[in-house]
């Protein structure tokens, strides 16, 4: 099965299939679109030399963790890109609505102190 899937005369049926594994196994990754993810897959694919192929197929569950944890890394940055953009063009704006109190004491008794001390 693997010898047929990895014929080098096969490789978009190859990325095809191996991006449909990787999907299988990453899952749903809301809210980003299932189409963005697999147009990402099969970007990564498509540059693979026959020995990343073979190596592939030999740690699936290894290369599929790092493109997932890439995949939320970019999503992470993008979404901090996102938001620092609509703050500087005022499309949203943060409004100070929380206040420290004048002073700060302990609601704990001292008996409370005692039994934390000795555990």
């Amino acid at each position: 099965m693997m010898a047929y899937i990895l014929d080098p005369a096969r490789k978009e049926a190859r990325v095809r299939n191996f991006t449909d594994r990787i999907m299988n196994i990453i899952g749903n990754m809301y809210p980003i679109a299932d189409r963005e993810i697999k147009k990402y897959i099969t970007s990564i694919l498509e540059d693979f030399s026959e020995e990343q192929f073979a190596d592939f197929a030999d740690n699936e569950r290894t290369y599929t963790e790092k493109i997932k944890q890439k995949i939320k890394l970019l999503s992470e940055q993008h979404g901090e890109k996102q938001f620092k953009n609509l703050l500087d063009t005022g499309a949203i704006f943060m409004k100070p609505s929380f206040v420290l109190p004048s002073s700060i004491a302990p609601r704990t008794c001292p008996k409370c102190f005692l039994k934390k001390r000795r555990q």
